[in-house]
């Protein structure tokens, strides 16, 4: 009985930190492949000892099926492990599965035929649940804009209509995909902004007016006397006024006092008199003969375009003559 015989075979692994690593055009993005970078150089080698040595480097457990053998020839220089493996599998035929930190590889077909089996299986299983029926009220949405969006999420046995009168959405599926279907709604069931545009169209007379004033005020006094001198050459006082003292610094009146619109004062001043600041606020309006013509209002929504209107209709006379002998019908249409 002859012994097995063993190629040997030079690997050489490099440990790099990702960070230093500089990517060349060939490479593959990084988000896909992050496994430790290795050099392979194999000739003629089992796979099964390959992979397990891809299961050394990656720390992780790998499984391979009764039908994963062959040999293979690979020479990779300072690539991934992930990217290694999936190259690998891929020359050979193979697929692979991982759950947590296991890696199961088998045959393509093999793994095909699993999964088509599973969701075979999970069909049968959504098949034997009841189906419920829920209304969704849709408050700000138009609920036709949400029902192709809401038949997406369900499954093949769900439908979902829309009554119009109440804008409701009649769903019925899986208590789950009902219940997904309606926090869908949800989310997307928002109220949209919206501003009220309003407008005043007045007719008024040239004697019409309004004004509004204000005056500030005020004065700075340092004196040692009053305890505020300025330390600076005798006699270390000074004063800030208007124009003359006792007056506003900034003067902007209107025409307003008894009887003529109104006015509101206000003063600050220090316990030493030193500092004061006066400030007035009047208005005054003056209505002279006018009227409003219109008062034009429109809500508009975001997004959504909106227009005013304002229409004047003038009577135009009409006359409709009828048959021989008859009388003349005079009437007046608006335009």
């Amino acid at each position: 009985m002859s012994t097995p015989r063993f190629i040997v075979v030079w690997i050489a692994i490099f440990l790099f930190h990702l960070g230093s690593f500089v990517s060349t055009s060939e490479a593959m993005p990084a988000k896909k492949y992050v496994g430790q970078r290795i050099s392979l150089d194999f000739q003629n080698a089992e796979i099964t000892s390959v992979l397990r040595l891809i299961s050394e480097v990656s720390k992780l457990n790998i499984v391979t099926s009764g039908r994963v053998g062959g040999r293979i020839t690979i020479k990779l220089q300072d690539v991934p492990w992930d990217q290694a493996l999936d190259v690998i599998l891929r020359t050979s035929g193979l697929g692979k599965v991982q759950e947590g930190n296991i890696i199961r590889i088998a045959p393509t077909d093999v793994l095909v035929r699993e999964e088509l089996a599973r969701l075979s299986q999970e069909r049968a299983v959504d098949t034997q649940v009841p189906l419920t029926i829920e209304l969704i009220h849709v408050n700000y949405a138009d609920a036709k804009d949400l029902q192709s969006q809401v038949a997406a999420i369900l499954s093949e046995r769900g439908v979902v209509r829309v009554d119009t009168r109440t804008n409701v959405l009649i769903v019925k599926d899986t208590p789950d995909k009902v219940t997904a279907a309606a926090n869908l709604v949800e989310s997307l069931d928002t109220q949209t902004p919206q501003i009220l545009i309003e407008a005043r169209i007045v007719e008024a007379s040239e004697n019409a007016s309004r004004a509004f004033g204000i005056q500030w005020g005020g004065a700075y006094v340092a004196d040692p006397a009053l305890g505020t001198g300025t330390g600076v050459g005798f006699p270390s006082s000074v004063a800030v006024f208007g124009a003359q003292p006792g007056n506003f610094a900034v003067n902007l009146p209107v025409a307003a006092g008894t009887g003529q619109g109104g006015s509101m004062a206000f003063s600050l001043r220090s316990i030493s008199d030193s500092l004061s600041i006066d400030l007035i606020l009047s208005a005054f309006e003056s209505d002279g003969h006018g009227k409003i013509l219109s008062n034009p209002r429109i809500m508009a929504l975001d997004n959504e375009a909106a227009s005013i209107e304002t229409v004047i209709q003038i009577p135009v006379t009409t006359i409709s003559a009828g048959a021989v002998g008859a009388v003349a019908t005079i009437g007046e249409q608006f335009q």
